[in-house]
């Protein structure tokens, strides 16, 4: 995104931009999103149901690439603790889960080249 100009970051160009570059059938969700009775900043209903338990189920699954970085185990308190009251809490896990994701697959991806 650094390429591009300053127009296409002001009222969330960006984001249609980076959905444009990669996958363009996408965009008529980002055009007209889709409106349900559940918003998607209703984190009391959202993580209390499937959405928490899948954060939980997938931090726990990759958790262990950041142990020199984090307490794990509080980590994963932190994501039980956020199913029955989520708070600004949730965006650090999500932080957390991205960055677990992203070593995980730099872990994965440099091991077979070691073996050649």
């Amino acid at each position: 995104t650094h390429n591009l100009s300053h127009e296409r970051y002001e009222h969330d160009q960006i984001h249609e931009q980076i959905i444009y570059n990669s996958n363009q059938d996408l965009l008529a969700f980002f055009r007209n999103p889709i409106q349900s009775d559940v918003s998607v900043q209703d984190w009391n209903h959202r993580m209390s149901n499937e959405i928490g338990e899948k954060l939980y189920d997938m931090l726990e699954k990759r958790i262990h690439v950041l142990k020199s970085v984090f307490n794990t185990e509080k980590v994963l308190a932190l994501a039980k603790k956020q199913q029955k009251s989520p708070n600004r809490g949730l965006y650090f896990l999500f932080r957390i889960l991205s960055m677990a994701i992203f070593v995980d697959n730099i872990n994965n991806a440099i091991v077979p080249c070691e073996k050649r």
